[in-house]
């Protein structure tokens, strides 16, 4: 299975979404705002191909970019 390159910042907010963490909770976690998280989630889900957050958050991990 091929990886998709993601940056460290999409791979962060996979991660926290992976752990049940809403944008807005990201966002401030992560000290960048809602918007920011819910872009780099659009860019990760395009780069990995994904349906949705749920799917990107599956992929990343069945693609070792993320460990929950």
């Amino acid at each position: 299975m091929e990886k998709a390159a993601l940056s460290p910042r999409e791979c962060q907010v996979l991660l926290e979404a992976a752990r049940g963490k809403t944008a807005e909770e990201t966002g401030h976690r992560l000290q960048i705002s809602k918007r920011t998280v819910e872009a780099h989630v659009r860019h990760a889900r395009a780069k990995l191909k994904a349906r949705s957050l749920t799917h990107a958050v599956v992929l990343a991990i069945k693609k070792s970019l993320i460990k929950v």
